[in-house]
């Protein structure tokens, strides 16, 4: 929560800078200027439930597509859930692939993890939030991927997957924070 609400903070920063810098040099800006100072934020929200596979990076159905070069911060909010009986550690991580670059350096994170050494057979369910923020400069049109993997040390849960509905989503925002 505190990540998310600093990612609004620095965006709401960034946004103010932009406008003020806009405002105090006293050109003239055309059509063609305005339409790029707006359009460069955006959210998807990811529809479905999606499992996860064990030992492969899958690619989630939730990313976006950044249309014009600058610098954009990407946040993530990613809803997980793992389930099992006992003798289970089972693990799910998330990172960001980029269509122009591959994998975008330091943006994988361990979203949740489930441990249930527990020898009476009992279920343990877990449901997670986790934030991924990362800033990515881009040159052309950049799609960016949510991919998603699951490890387990022992035994195979019942379920992992990313959730979404309700009144919580798993998101993908981006907002252009820089030429």
């Amino acid at each position: 929560m505190k990540r998310t609400l600093l990612s609004i903070v620095v965006v709401g920063a960034a946004v103010v800078a932009l406008a003020t810098a806009a405002t105090a040099s006293h050109r003239h800006v055309s059509a063609n200027d305005a339409a790029l100072q707006q359009g460069d934020v955006g959210i998807e929200i990811m529809r479905t439930n999606f499992d996860v596979d064990r030992d492969t990076w899958q690619n989630a159905p939730l990313s976006v597509t950044l249309d014009r070069s600058g610098t954009f911060l990407i946040d993530a909010n990613v809803l997980t859930n793992i389930a099992g009986y006992s003798d289970i550690i089972s693990t799910i991580r998330a990172r960001l692939w980029s269509s122009r670059t591959g994998v975008l350096p330091d943006s994988e994170r361990l979203l949740q993890t489930l441990v249930n050494r527990s020898p009476d057979r009992i279920r343990s369910i877990g449901n997670v939030t986790a934030p991924i923020t990362h800033l990515v400069t881009v040159q052309d049109d950049t799609t960016i991927v949510l991919q998603v993997r699951r490890y387990d040390d022992a035994g195979e849960p019942t379920e992992a997957r990313l959730i979404t509905g309700g009144s919580n989503h798993t998101v993908l925002r981006y907002a252009r924070v820089g030429p």
